[in-house]
């Protein structure tokens, strides 16, 4: 028996569960029909808002009608004997090919399908946002490759969190020892003491040096190094 398929090979016969999943999956990240695939992901944000179908066209009679009837029961061999089983065709509607009839037949058939809990996204690393298969509960990335990424892209902001707490520790420092006859700009005096310190930051692969920085970034810095030298005025009255 041939296989039935709609625009693009998302099909109801001759395919397992998950590999119609994914066939769905694809719509959702199709650049190449951008009508259908933001028709589609209307539909299936609404019944994630909604909670359940029944919700979702409670108010909504046309839409079930249209989801009910965009496929039709099929009696298909499985090739054991006498064995049987019911799938779904497309239904012959008479009504235009259009985005939105393409993606009322993509909806109902992920209505159709048990694993529709598993289509999740879009990916939670900013520059990716594509849709995908999940196959754990914590999953929030497409793939282990947006994983590695943003697991990489968080140890970067961290160290330059790091790198910035040593560079205004060490700003810190140098700030109460400015005076006008040293230098007339503050500033670029305090930048050049840091860079002469040659100040270190503890990593987990030892100490590592830490770039040299411009009187902008003690100018940009000023209220935080400020907020650091009482805060270590308050910790030498206290001792």
């Amino acid at each position: 028996m041939k296989n039935t398929a709609s625009k693009n090979g998302v099909s109801a016969r001759s395919l397992a569960p998950e590999k119609q999943l994914q066939t769905l999956c694809d719509v959702l990240n199709d650049a190449r029909q951008p009508e259908r695939r933001d028709a589609f992901l209307a539909l299936w944000k609404r019944w994630l808002a909604a909670g359940s179908l029944k919700q979702m066209v409670a108010d909504d009679r046309r839409l079930w009608r249209d989801v009910s009837e965009a496929w039709n029961p099929c009696l298909m061999y499985e090739g054991n004997g006498a064995a049987w089983g019911v799938s779904v065709i497309p239904s012959d509607s008479g009504v235009p090919a259009t985005a939105e009839k393409w993606a009322i037949e993509d909806f109902a058939l992920l209505m159709l399908n048990p694993m529709r809990d598993n289509l999740r996204g879009p990916c939670q690393r900013p520059s990716c946002q594509r849709y995908y298969i999940k196959k754990r509960e914590t999953k929030v990335y497409c793939s282990k490759r947006c994983g590695n990424a943003a697991s990489a892209s968080r140890s970067n902001a961290a160290l330059d969190k790091a790198k910035r707490e040593a560079l205004l520790k060490s700003a810190a420092k140098f700030w109460p020892q400015w005076r006008v006859r040293k230098h007339p700009n503050r500033s670029f005096w305090i930048a050049d003491r840091v860079n002469g310190s040659h100040v270190r930051m503890r990593t987990k692969n030892g100490w590592k040096p830490v770039r040299v920085i411009s009187g902008k970034f003690v100018s940009r810095n000023a209220v935080a190094i400020q907020e650091l030298v009482q805060t270590q005025v308050q910790a030498r009255s206290q001792t």
